[in-house]
């Protein structure tokens, strides 16, 4: 039986709701790698691998706009791309923040050096043993001496160069026969200045070299595997206190509640729920292969979106296929999504025609947003939207929030869109944060949803200015809700 229920996400506003273009990007330089890691399936998917296209990587790069986080790697070993320091500087002149994560022991030091230089803003290491025996188990290829080597050979160049880019972070594939070593890898990061380990347990999407029955079952993990991963963690932290140890892989809630207000939701879906978004979703993020193929996340890395090889970033993320994908995503129809660990789930209801940060989490607050603050407020990024409800008679829309300045010298502008029209500007001229209250109007006809975009001309980061907050921020939400007036105004 079809289900009746209101959505959060009427189909209208799915178009309206995504980026222009992706903002999180992971974009695959090489599919080519001379490890054979006992959890990676990428050898028996993608055979000796490709490289990207460098022309082909010029025109991805120049058809972004506005993109938060590029990162450059996905099945492959990026080091070994032939114009990586190059990849990585085109990369850097969009403004995003650009990543790389490698196995590393195969560098040389030719690479390091020109890394260093290159503007690279994280480097994340795969390290999953400090054993050498282990190390050749699990990578297949070079030794535990040449990592430390490579390692100490790039905390050196920094040092003599006087850079604190790239910052250091270990990836830790947590199995049974490894979880011992998280404590000595703790200690070893603090010696070298790496403050954070992330945990990732090991996974089985596709066939692998190895069968891990003590950590899967199925394609899920085990719930005492995973009591045994936080128990680790918490003897790696007393072991080397002030490393952050993130366990990349959220706790299983049985029994956890959904209702209107969006959760957080490692179970399976039930069918009357919806999805609201995931670190990797289709409003936001994309994956481009070698081959130029692009599918939307890990999980759905069969699902060929388009290829760039026929048509252009642009075209695609706004195609049909990428558009289908979005409806069927938010409406929980797609069983992978379903059963992913990582959703944020929601009891779908009509949609309220205002919206207030203090009252917490809502499905109306799409993509573009950091996480709620106790205080009642809530921060934007660069672009970010809301869905509002229909309000008989509503002709405006009014907006309470912080504007920040703009730290380039001119006046800092948010920009309020409704479903693809501009209704105004909101100005901070000054150099401090300031308050506003603004009307702002008129409404375009609509029957559905109403999708408010609201972008911002600069960032805003706290930690340049000598504030510990590490963020880039839009402007900071109080409420936002339709109204009836005569006066609209920004300010």
């Amino acid at each position: 039986m079809k289900d009746e229920m209101p959505t959060a996400f009427p189909d209208d506003s799915h178009d309206f709701a995504a980026s222009p273009c992706p903002r999180i990007l992971w974009l695959e330089l090489t599919s080519t790698c001379p490890f054979a890691c006992i959890f990676c399936s990428r050898r028996l998917r993608r055979g000796a691998g490709e490289h990207l296209d460098f022309n082909l990587y010029k025109s991805i790069i120049r058809d972004l706009e506005d993109p938060e986080i590029i990162r450059l790697n996905y099945a492959g070993e990026s080091l070994h791309y032939p114009q990586l320091v190059e990849a990585i500087k085109l990369a850097k002149e969009t403004g995003a923040e650009t990543e790389l994560t490698t196995a590393f022991s195969s560098a040389s030091g030719a690479v390091l050096r020109r890394l260093v230089g290159s503007g690279l803003d994280r480097l994340i290491i795969s390290l999953h043993t400090l054993r050498a025996d282990q190390f050749k188990e699990i990578y297949r290829f070079s030794c535990l001496e040449d990592m430390q080597d490579r390692i100490a050979g790039l905390v050196r160049i920094k040092e003599e160069l006087g850079v604190r880019t790239p910052l250091l972070e270990f990836a830790f594939v947590a199995m049974k026969a490894n979880l011992p070593e998280l404590a000595k890898l703790s200690r070893y990061a603090r010696e070298i200045g790496v403050a954070v380990i992330s945990v990732f347990p090991v996974v089985q999407r596709d066939p692998i070299p190895m069968e891990f029955p003590d950590e899967l079952e199925g394609c899920r993990l085990r719930d005492g595997f995973m009591r045994e991963i936080h128990s680790a963690a918490l003897l790696a932290g007393q072991a080397a206190e002030g490393i952050d140890i993130r366990i990349c892989n959220p706790d299983p809630e049985t029994g956890r509640q959904l209702g209107r207000l969006p959760v957080s939701f490692p179970e399976a879906l039930p069918r009357s729920a919806r999805i609201r978004t995931c670190p990797q979703n289709p409003w936001e993020t994309a994956h481009i292969l070698a081959d130029g193929t692009i599918v939307p996340c890990e999980v759905h890395d069969r699902e060929v979106l388009g290829n760039l090889r026929r048509q252009n970033l642009r075209a695609i993320w706004q195609g049909d296929a990428y558009r289908t994908f979005r409806r069927r995503y938010a409406a929980g129809e797609l069983a992978a999504c379903r059963d992913c660990p990582w959703k944020w789930a929601y009891l779908p209801a009509p949609l309220a025609p205002r919206l207030r940060a203090a009252d917490g989490e809502s499905a109306q607050v799409f993509r573009g947003w950091h996480d709620y603050e106790a205080s009642g407020t809530l921060w934007s990024k660069k672009e970010a939207v809301v869905l509002l409800g229909q309000l008989p008679s509503a002709n405006a829309v009014r907006l309470s929030g912080v504007l920040p300045p703009s730290l380039e010298g001119d006046a800092n502008h948010l920009e309020v869109s409704c479903n693809g029209s501009v209704l105004g500007t909101i100005i901070n001229p000054t150099n401090e944060l300031i308050s506003f209250h603004s009307c702002l109007g008129p409404l375009p006809e609509c029957s559905g949803a109403f999708t408010f975009v609201l972008k911002t001309r600069t960032l805003f980061r706290p930690a340049r200015t000598g504030l510990g907050d590490q963020r880039s921020l839009g402007f900071a939400l109080f409420s936002i809700e339709l109204i009836k007036t005569t006066q609209m105004r920004g300010v």
